[in-house]
């Protein structure tokens, strides 16, 4: 890829965040920081990880670069790529960088290292086997915070629904769940994909 390739997506990307923050989660200002540590959220899928560090980022201000490699505008991202990448980040002088759903480009860990080595606060997120099994720690040679997110809570729940606690609600929220596209939409064909997307694999 060209550096100005990627600037592009980078650029698109948190145009299109600001537009889908969504409600803010009980989590945020929990999110650990410790300097030379990546802080890392992990969670089953659709929980809400992608919009949670959406959501920091735009509380933070504007010295992060955060980039979601489930994008096809970076289907070509490959492991030299990280190098220009970094150079992005030199030339933003951010001082925060977020890799979103990273765990599928190969490297991607000794890059990690390589940021926070030069002393970048470096928040990663996924949803896949790989970076959920024991093997992730030895990866990042211990130099990780974990933070696992889950779906709706209770109190999130009534936040998103505007709901007072009762036992309406109480009865709706263990009918229905805290998916949030499933909580929005309450369409039975978000709940199939959820379904198929999330059991059947492990099945």
């Amino acid at each position: 890829m060209k550096v100005s390739s990627i600037c592009q997506a980078i650029d698109e990307q948190a145009s299109e965040r600001k537009r889908r923050l969504g409600m803010p989660r009980d989590v945020l200002p929990q999110l650990p920081y410790v300097r030379n540590y990546a802080t890392v959220v992990t969670g089953v899928r659709r929980s809400g990880k992608s919009t949670l560090l959406d959501q920091w980022t735009s509380k933070n201000g504007g010295k992060a670069v955060s980039v979601h490699f489930d994008d096809l505008r970076l289907a070509s991202f490959s492991p030299d790529d990280f190098l220009l990448l970094y150079e992005v980040v030199k030339e933003r002088k951010a001082d925060t960088l977020v890799l979103d759903e990273v765990q599928d480009i190969a490297g991607w860990e000794k890059f990690v290292v390589g940021c926070l080595d030069r002393r970048l606060r470096v928040m990663v997120t996924g949803s896949n086997a790989k970076l959920l099994s024991r093997e992730f720690g030895s990866k990042l040679t211990g130099r990780h915070l974990d933070v696992e997110l889950f779906p709706f809570s209770y109190s999130e729940f009534l936040r998103f629904t505007r709901q007072r606690a009762s036992k309406l609600s109480i009865d709706e929220y263990l009918s229905i769940g805290g998916f949030p596209a499933y909580v929005e939409s309450r369409q039975r064909m978000v709940l199939s994909e959820l379904f198929n997307d999330i059991l059947l694999p492990i099945t």
